[in-house]
């Protein structure tokens, strides 16, 4: 399991974590992922084939807490 964090920015200027988790393999990995980083404040998720991208807002993802999660 890999988080690359990636910064990001929507139009309206609000900054936004952007992190794409590898999973091997991917299921259930990624429900657990999932969960884990809801809790530490991501709230958008894409699943894809290979994991998934997780999105959260600045202010409301604690990073040193979903580091210690991957």
């Amino acid at each position: 399991m890999k988080g690359t964090p990636h910064p990001g920015h929507d139009p309206v200027n609000k900054s936004y974590h952007t992190w794409t988790i590898r999973l091997e393999p991917v299921l259930p990995a990624r429900e657990v992922v999932v969960a884990y980083l809801n809790e530490a404040g991501f709230n958008m998720f894409e699943p894809n084939d290979t994991g998934v991208v997780v999105h959260g807002e600045v202010g409301d993802v604690d990073v040193p807490l979903a580091e210690s999660m991957l």
